[in-house]
């Protein structure tokens, strides 16, 4: 889970679509360890041999409590 604004997070699969190598934390968002496909802080694909962009597991912030249903 990722907070991008103040009242705005996204859930994210960490799991590169490209292999499936746990993307790390990188500046501005994610690399893949694997063949350094990049990633924006929302998961969206920035470069690389990735076909697409992070997974984006559903969630809802209601309340102060943010739940993951995916």
């Amino acid at each position: 889970v990722v907070r991008t604004a103040r009242n705005r997070y996204v859930a994210l699969d960490r799991r590169c679509p490209h292999q499936g190598g746990i993307v790390e934390p990188s500046t501005g968002g994610w690399t893949c360890p694997f063949h350094q496909s990049r990633f924006d802080l929302d998961g969206d694909k920035v470069s690389g041999v990735t076909p697409t962009g992070l997974r984006k597991l559903p969630s809802k912030l209601r309340r102060g409590v943010l739940t993951i249903t995916g």
